[in-house]
């Protein structure tokens, strides 16, 4: 005889559940304002019907009290949200001890190292805001079958645009000065 489950599992910070869980109803999620140097970035977990809040619920346990719930905008539907640059950190050593392993371990690749831009503060350097908001539309691309690709799969590597961004600098540093220098002479 097969009983029925009536009571939803509670999340905890000990085992992978949450990581599975995260895994199959999760998203990673970066956007980019058009008319400032604003953005948003959020991890997302959406379950339908009230009898998944004390799920979503135990998900802020799971993260350091970090996340709130939200009410949907369909009927009967609940978000569990984590949601600023600061806060999103608060995941890291959840999935560094229960890592993802489904396509989704790929978004939360991608997801940290424009997490990571954002906290160097990369995103108000006008050619790296346009380079990070191609790689988050990037982010969940290949998760969802029906979306369309507009380039190749995001592959941001961290070392790579460090590199890069110090190259930036330095040259935008020599630019800045040249221009300057160049003033000075013209003006005298």
């Amino acid at each position: 005889m097969v009983y029925p489950f009536n009571r939803a599992p509670i999340p905890t910070a000990n085992d992978r559940w949450t990581s599975g869980f995260v895994d199959r109803e999760g998203c990673f999620s970066i956007s980019f304002l058009s008319n400032s140097n604003a953005f948003r970035i959020r991890l997302l977990v959406s379950q339908k019907g009230e009898e998944n809040l004390p799920v979503l619920r135990g998900l802020t346990r799971v993260f350091s009290g970090i996340g709130r719930i939200e009410k949907h905008s369909k009927a009967d539907n609940w978000t569990f949200v984590i949601s600023g640059n600061k806060n999103c950190y608060s995941v890291y050593p959840y999935f560094s001890m229960f890592a993802l392993k489904t396509k989704k371990a790929s978004a939360f690749a991608k997801w940290k190292v424009i997490h990571k831009h954002i906290s160097l503060k990369n995103h108000s350097i006008p050619f790296f805001r346009i380079e990070m908001k191609e790689a988050a539309a990037q982010i969940n691309l290949g998760i969802n079958k029906h979306a369309v690709k507009k380039r190749a799969i995001f592959a941001l590597e961290e070392t790579n645009t460090l590199l890069n961004l110090n190259y930036f600098i330095f040259f935008y540093f020599i630019l800045c000065n040249y221009f300057y220098l160049l003033c000075f002479i013209v003006l005298k």
